[in-house]
């Protein structure tokens, strides 16, 4: 695609060019509206191919995600030349990624929770960064991100660079699959001054997608938290759930020594709530998050510490 549009552009420039030397006159002025012309005729020719190009490119997007069971669109973020981009469903809290794999759309879909990070890059130095530091932390053990570690500490540790242009605008996002771990999407790939127009314009898009993730890595993590919080304690033994109260497992018989800190979390804590708190549990059951068993479950948990 990024060798195509150029072709294009220079071989129809090239007719149009001939024709107009070919019929005006080759005096200075003739050459001057010669010239003129053309440039607006490259322009023009160039503005509607790139139009043609992006509304063949949607269509293939659209057609690509109305083949996803349950998953309605309702931000979406195409890049023409590398033919990739993202679409979001917000009602169901699902993303799909998609890239060029051969001549199709390759898809891959995730729940909100499945985010790791999402990370801001200008030119190969990180911007600004969101984690959900007890994904990642589960992430890279096992090689979940196995060549993409040193990618991950060079950002961290890399060293800001004050240029006066930039050459390429990046959102790195990381996921929890083994398939495909990391997904770049690329916003601006070609030099340009910092503070002119189209560098604000790129980097509204990238910050609004950006900010975008964020919101579901911080959303996913604060649900995290929920959850482990009610979730009861285990047999260190056997790993039997062990209710607060219990001095022995009733599969092994250990004794049970749960700490202070532990057993009285919920209890002590002054803002807590037990109707905030089911009221959580029960958005998490409306987006899928937990199923109705898990639900349940953690709803009895709930109400037996409060």
């Amino acid at each position: 695609m990024k060798n195509t549009i150029p072709n294009l552009v220079f071989f129809g420039g090239s007719i149009l060019f001939v024709i107009f030397i070919r019929t005006v006159d080759l005096s200075f002025g003739g050459l001057f509206f010669s010239i003129t012309l053309f440039l607006i005729a490259i322009v023009v020719f160039f503005m509607k191919y790139l139009k043609r190009e992006e509304e063949k490119f949607d269509a293939r997007v659209n057609n690509l995600l109305s083949k996803i069971t349950e998953f309605n669109a309702t931000q979406k973020y195409l890049n023409l030349a590398s033919e990739s981009g993202i679409a979001v469903d917000e009602a169901s809290n699902k993303l799909c990624f998609f890239e060029k794999k051969n001549e199709s759309l390759q898809p891959y879909i995730y729940s909100y929770n499945q985010l790791v990070e999402c990370e801001l890059v200008e030119d190969g130095d990180t911007v600004t960064k969101t984690s959900r530091a007890s994904q990642l932390g589960g992430a890279l053990v096992g090689g979940l991100i196995a060549g993409g570690v040193g990618t991950i500490v060079g950002g961290l540790s890399g060293k800001r660079k004050s240029l006066q242009k930039v050459r390429r605008v990046d959102l790195k996002i990381i996921v929890n699959d083994t398939r495909k771990p990391v997904h770049i999407l690329n916003f601006f790939d070609y030099e340009t001054e910092k503070g002119s127009i189209q560098y604000q314009n790129v980097m509204a898009k990238a910050n609004h997608w950006y900010g975008l993730i964020s919101v579901y890595i911080k959303r996913a993590e604060q649900e995290s938290k929920l959850i482990e919080k009610v979730s009861s304690f285990r047999c260190s033994n056997c790993g039997e759930q062990i209710e607060r109260g219990w001095q022995h497992c009733i599969k092994c018989g250990a004794s049970v020594s749960l700490s202070r800190d532990s057993t009285e979390t919920i209890s002590k804590n002054p803002s807590y709530s037990v109707a905030d708190e089911l009221a959580k549990l029960v958005e998490l059951r409306k987006n899928g998050t937990l199923t109705h068993e898990e639900f349940i479950a953690l709803k009895q948990k709930l109400l037996s510490q409060g």
